[in-house]
């Protein structure tokens, strides 16, 4: 009924949220790292709403996907890389 089909919108709204939420945890250790390299104190907090704000929202905003395209070519070609270079 109405009960079943709200609570199957709400997962479907927040599996995906939560899974950005990850990448965008993992993206920002990643560049707070590369900024501390650079020379930049950043913390935490300021590395994931910087990432989260300039990269994923953009990409999150997106009507066709259809622009990504060379970028997944170019994803498949570095796993590639990745896989002939540990074999």
């Amino acid at each position: 009924g109405d009960t079943g089909a709200s609570v199957i919108a709400i997962v479907n709204m927040l599996k995906p949220a939560m899974g950005n939420l990850a990448y965008s945890m993992i993206l920002a250790d990643t560049f707070k790292s590369l900024f501390e390299t650079a020379g930049f104190h950043v913390t935490r907090t300021d590395s994931l709403l910087l990432i989260t704000v300039v990269v994923l929202l953009p990409l999150c905003l997106l009507k066709n996907l259809k622009v990504l395209s060379p970028f997944s070519l170019l994803g498949i070609l570095g796993m590639l890389f990745t896989a002939i270079a540990m074999g």
